[in-house]
């Protein structure tokens, strides 16, 4: 990621270039949230596109072909271990991410 602010040539750029880093820095907080309700709503139609592809499999077909395949559920496959919603995912993460921002 690029600031785009470049380094002072001298020590009398310096005042400028704090400010320019103040502004930025201003801007980046300010657009968290929307950036962050983006990036989560992306991540979730992910999960989400993700999940349904695999919701259907169908099951292997004798060589022979006699007998059509049968469909069965990943559900049916994943009971023993159940898999976090995309939200108890999502709130896990924003969890992980508080305590990795307070210990900095």
């Amino acid at each position: 990621m690029s600031l785009s602010i470049p380094p002072p040539a001298s020590a009398v750029d310096v005042p400028r270039v704090v400010e320019d880093l103040k502004t930025k820095k201003a801007w980046f907080e300010a657009n968290q949230a929307r950036v962050t309700a983006e990036n989560i709503a992306k991540a979730e139609e992910n999960i989400q596109r993700l999940t349904n592809s695999k919701d259907v499999k169908t099951a292997d077909v004798p060589s022979g072909g006699e007998t059509p395949a049968e469909q069965v559920s990943s559900k049916d496959e994943d009971e023993a271990s159940p898999k976090p919603t995309p939200s108890e995912a999502l709130e896990k993460a924003e969890d992980l991410n508080n305590e990795s921002v307070e210990e900095s």
